[in-house]
């Protein structure tokens, strides 16, 4: 497909090998998109973008004079078919305190993200094994004191299954992805959030640390609960 495109766009052709998982690979593509623009709109898995996705996302950072860092909007989900399964509306960011977003660990619909890519550059890279890298940008924005700009309407279709799920616990998110799972990565979240906590260095930084850990005890206890009762109980005992 990259060899046939006859369009004005330079296209950067990248292959990981070995593979890096998804943060770092999400960290690399924002290195090699900074040598020529300072905005990524990011596509990721099998979803498939609006057409007109790229463009709105865009002028609205030009049109903000880069004001906002962050831009999320709503998505449609698909089946493996590309059979629509309805409009989902994401998460417009109105916590008004880093302690909110840090106990919430805040997204927006990640799928739907588009970054400055300031929000790269001055913060440390993502940790090995990290997964959700959506969930690191809205406290860097509040770290920096910058906004997030949502938009609402759809301008992605996510699609489920393959990619997005392949778990066979019943108990699963919106996105598809099982409970378990989810949990699982929360503790990679929360050790990222202290790392860019560090690296700015806030007034409040030890007491948004301390909540880091809170909500990494509180996860564990989770993990348990659901892998085994029996263990769960004997953590309480």
């Amino acid at each position: 497909m990259a060899s046939n495109y006859t369009g004005p766009h330079k296209i950067i052709l990248n292959r990981n090998n070995p593979n890096l998982g998804i943060g770092k690979h999400v960290g690399k593509v924002m290195k090699l998109a900074s040598k020529e623009s300072n905005f990524i709109v990011m596509s990721a898995g099998d979803d498939i973008s609006y057409p007109e996705r790229t463009k709105i996302l865009t002028e609205e950072w030009i049109k903000s004079k880069r004001k906002y860092k962050c831009f999320g909007s709503d998505f449609e989900r698909i089946d493996m078919d590309g059979s629509s399964l309805g409009i989902m509306k994401g998460s417009d960011i109105k916590f008004d305190d880093l302690t909110s977003i840090i106990k919430s660990n805040c997204v927006f619909g990640g799928c739907t993200g588009a970054y400055d890519l300031s929000l790269y550059r001055d913060f440390p890279s993502f940790i090995d094994g990290l997964v959700n890298e959506d969930r690191a940008f809205p406290l860097r924005c509040k770290l920096l004191g910058v906004d997030f700009k949502f938009i609402d309407k759809p301008l992605i279709k996510y699609r489920l299954g393959g990619i997005s799920g392949g778990s066979s616990n019943p108990f699963k998110d919106l996105y598809g992805r099982s409970y378990l799972t989810v949990m699982k990565r929360y503790r990679l979240d929360y050790l990222q959030k202290i790392n860019d906590i560090n690296s700015i260095n806030p007034t409040d930084k030890d007491i948004l640390i301390k909540e880091c850990h809170n909500q990494i005890n509180i996860n564990e206890i989770r993990i348990k609960a659901s892998e085994s009762p029996y263990s769960f109980l004997s953590m309480l005992s």
